[in-house]
């Protein structure tokens, strides 16, 4: 019997929970002492529930006692907790899914009415609106808030304009304010204007008859022996008033709590901020069910259904829902704002639609919501009026930055066009100035660990809505121009400065591209505004510069940034400075070596040419170096090795042996491809090992050496320890998000595999590299390996014609093959001709047709 249900609760005649008192003899829920609305069977329901407090309640238990000896639908109940939590807040019905219901508010017997006695003391209004929304997304809020209350008697809830601060102090009045003798009492501050109204403020909230006279003392006296919650909502613009009337409170009356709304801190000894940022939201696509867990696909699910009660979320709808979330900062009232266009636009067309969010976000379906809520633009326009002239000039110039900026770029912006001895020149200033964006939510501080544990450096950004007022008043401003170029300077001047010091061996270069990713949004930025702004030098020199610390995965992006350079690199006047032509030609070289060798070869001998004109310091002689090597890397695959070897002794001459790992790395590089151009398999293998611990030391983690090596450990015909690195190498990149590496490693485990004539083990490997193939443009080693599987299965056709695949692509590219692709086309046609299949004949076919040939699904046999 242990299992058994409880009993239900005999009730009293008077219960409490929040600011309701329930008195089920009169059939009446009061709030505040007045008497709620309450249809007669959504009253039996709030009784079959608080009969059995914090239990679940099944669905058919609460028809069975609210509908004794009748059959009703299941949406009937729904219906009427419908009709509750409109009367209460959703905080104290819960829903459990599929089960029924828990009403989980503290209860307590209502106090008796006095009957006689001394004059009890003016009872204080309350001033919670009677029927408040649900609050969605914020229990983990909603809890911690509730905590600092009942630690600390000054709770400053702090959060940009829309995020849910109302909604979420109203939230814990009502749930917090029945604990208080004398209750709990909302005060709204967005409509006094003038400070010294503040006082008489509060005192018309509390409904206080206040005499005639010092207002603060009388209001002091009202509340001295008061003993409630007290909330201020929207303080923002009153912060230094409010700040010293709260001061004086809480000295005066020590049963005082306050909770205040601001999109600033009050900046008091006594006071404790909590922040509140976005709503949560999914990092990826899931289940509609699923990603209604999350707060701001909660939200937005349930406002659009409230504005159309035919929407409902499905699941190929939530992507879009999610990434319109992202856009929206997880902000509450812009959600709902967004929410109720659906009808009107639709998903699609309303995400398409936020860059103009100021425009579209124009219409909040709840008529009594103040005005600053009624539009996105009011809501954010109330935050930027109340910035100082100061602050909304680096508001409006942070519009520029199109990702996160460094504290660097912030000052940068903050001083253009001002002397050194103006206010926003000096950087102190500028650091305040930043600070007071901050503190008004407005800014958002981004803060991440660094790879050793550390702390990054902080990252600033605006806020997605904000950003776009910003870049109206930038724009009406008429410093737009200015302040992009300024933008675009301050960007190449810190990628250059951050190569400058890999280069030298200050940083990793594992470190100079982490801190590289953050700058990839504002540099794309700025070289879309310079390319048509008429500046190329500037457009080329960035382009150059992103080039170099774009990752690898960005193929794609990769190959069109080079276009982009290549064009305005053959564009540059006669006169254009070596510098720049071998910046361009360089970056061109190294991004097209593997998709595109022909370029890349063309590229580097410009490059070669470019750095023999640089001065003869110690940056020229690093670049002249660089070039010579990379020439040099090109010349040995077009199969020159005397070439190579040359250009190598000239590089080896400049080279110094005070020179960090990282520069000292290109000559073992070149020597090692040598080695291997001569045959020498052993000392090419010495070589690639000898490059790993210089990268290592270099700071470099990239697995391309490692792949070399399992290359090299194939070449030198050790196909076994080639298995067994390319096995580890492929487990470790599994767990990364480098699908390019990861192909290369699949390709050299599946030709080690086929050396050792085990196929089984290479055909799902070579297959799962295949689209790496198709991505970076090399389906040439590709259908070379995968000719010698098709043979070694035993399918000719397929594999002559993945032979001739591999000449045309050859071909196309003006390459040759590398020492295993020549032995795995070796091996496929010394096995055709035992077979006595016919070669010369055999005709390419066409790329689409390739992978299926590779598989034995498109025999042509």
């Amino acid at each position: 019997m242990s299992n058994s249900t409880p009993p239900p609760l005999s009730l009293p005649d008077g219960l409490r929970f929040g600011r309701f008192e329930l008195r089920p003899l009169e059939q009446r829920l009061l709030a505040d002492g007045e008497a709620v609305p309450l249809g007669g069977r959504a009253f039996d329901l709030l009784l079959a529930l608080v009969q059995r407090p914090g239990q679940l309640v099944t669905r058919n238990e609460l028809i069975e006692q609210v509908w004794p000896d009748r059959v009703v639908e299941e949406n009937n109940l729904s219906v009427q907790v419908n009709a509750l939590r409109k009367v209460l807040g959703g905080e104290w019905l819960l829903t459990v899914p599929g089960r029924g219901y828990r009403f989980v508010a503290a209860l307590a017997p209502a106090a008796p009415a006095a009957a006689s006695g001394p004059e009890a003391p003016q009872r204080l209004r309350t001033n919670l609106p009677t029927l408040q929304p649900l609050l969605i997304g914020r229990s983990d809020d909603l809890a911690a808030l509730g905590t600092l209350i009942d630690q600390h008697r000054l709770v400053t809830l702090v959060g940009p304009g829309g995020v849910g601060k109302t909604r979420l102090a109203q939230a814990v009045l009502a749930l917090r304010g029945s604990a208080c003798a004398d209750g709990a009492c909302w005060v709204e501050l967005a409509p006094v204007t003038d400070p010294a109204a503040l006082p008489g403020a509060l005192a018309t909230a509390l409904g206080l008859k206040l005499a005639p006279g010092n207002t603060i003392d009388t209001l002091v006296q009202a509340l001295a022996e008061r003993e409630m919650l007290l909330a201020l909502d929207n303080a923002e613009h009153l912060l230094d008033a409010a700040a010293t009337l709260l001061r004086t409170l809480l000295a005066s009356a020590p049963g005082l709590r306050l909770v205040v709304t601001s999109q600033t801190p009050l900046r008091l000894a006594e006071e404790r901020v909590q922040r509140l940022g976005g709503l949560a939201i999914p990092q990826g696509a899931l289940p509609a069910q699923a990603a209604q867990a999350f707060g701001a696909v909660a939200l937005f699910a349930e406002r659009a259904q409230a504005a159309d009660s035919r929407f409902v979320l499905a699941d190929a709808q939530v992507p879009a829902v999610i990434a319109l979330c992202h856009q929206l900062d997880g902000n509450a009232l812009a959600i709902e704002l967004a929410a109720a266009r659906v009808p009107l636009l639709g998903l699609d067309m309303l995400l398409a639609a936020l860059p103009e969010r100021l425009r579209v976000l124009s219409a909040n379906r709840d008529r009594a919501a103040p005005a600053r809520q009624q539009t996105l633009r009011a809501a954010l326009t109330w935050s930027h009026d109340l910035l100082a002239p100061r602050e909304q000039r680096l508001f409006r110039r942070l519009a520029v930055v199109a990702g996160t900026a460094s504290l660097a770029l912030v000052a940068a912006l903050a001083q253009a066009g001002h002397a050194g001895d103006s206010a926003d020149g000096d950087a102190w200033a500028v650091l305040d100035t930043l600070d007071e964006l901050v503190q008004r939510s407005l800014v958002e501080v981004i803060v991440e660990a660094g790879a050793d544990g550390d702390t990054a450096a902080p990252r600033y950004r605006l806020l997605a809505s904000p950003r776009a007022l910003a870049a109206e008043q930038l724009q009406a401003s008429g410093e737009s121009e200015s302040l992009r170029r300024c933008h675009a300077q301050t960007l190449l001047a810190t990628l250059d400065q951050a190569a400058a010091a890999m280069e030298a061996g200050r940083i990793g270069i594992e470190a100079w591209c982490r801190a590289a990713e953050h700058e990839l949004d504002d540099a794309r930025a700025a070289i879309a505004w310079a390319a048509p702004a008429g500046d190329e030098r500037l457009c080329l020199s960035l382009a150059s510069a992103l080039l170099r610390v774009l990752p690898a995965p960005l193929h794609d992006e990769r190959l069109l940034l080079a276009d982009q350079i290549e064009r305005l690199e053959v564009a540059l006047p006669p006169d254009a400075p070596a510098a720049l032509h071998y910046r361009a030609a360089a970056s061109i070289s190294l991004a097209l070596a593997a998709a595109q060798p022909q370029r890349s070869r063309a590229a580097a001998w410009r490059a070669l040419a470019a750095a023999r004109l640089l001065p003869d310091d110690d940056n020229g002689r690093w670049s002249l170096l660089q070039a010579l090597c990379e020439a040099a890397d090109v010349v040995v695959d077009a199969a020159d090795a005397a070439t190579a070897e040359a250009l190598l002794a000239e590089a080896l001459a400049i080279e110094h042996a005070a020179w960090p790992a990282v520069r000292r790395r290109c000559t073992v590089r070149v020597r090692a491809a040598i080695a291997a151009a001569r045959g020498d398999a052993a000392e090419a293998l010495r070589l690639d090992r000898e490059l790993l611990s210089l990268s290592r030391a270099a700071g470099d983690w990239s697995p391309m050496t490692q792949i070399n090596i399992a290359d090299g450990e194939l070449r030198s015909g050790d196909a076994r320890a080639a298995v067994a690195t390319g096995q580890a190498l492929v487990a470790q990149l599994q767990t990364q998000r480098d699908d390019n590496h990861l192909g290369y490693a699949r390709l050299n485990l599946a030709a080690a595999w086929l050396a050792l004539d085990d196929t089984a083990a290479a055909r799902p490997v070579l297959r799962a590299a295949w689209a790496t193939a198709r991505r970076i443009q090399r389906l040439s080693w590709w259908c070379d390996h995968a000719a010698l599987l098709a043979a070694l299965e035993g399918r000719p056709g397929d594999a002559a014609a993945l032979l001739a695949a591999a000449d045309a692509h050859y071909a196309a590219a003006a390459d040759r093959r590398q020492h295993n692709e020549a032995q795995a086309h070796t091996r496929t046609c010394a096995l055709l001709a035992a077979g006595a299949w016919a070669l010369h004949a055999r005709a390419a076919p066409p790329d689409a047709l390739l992978q299926r040939l590779a598989f034995g699904t498109a025999a042509l046999d």
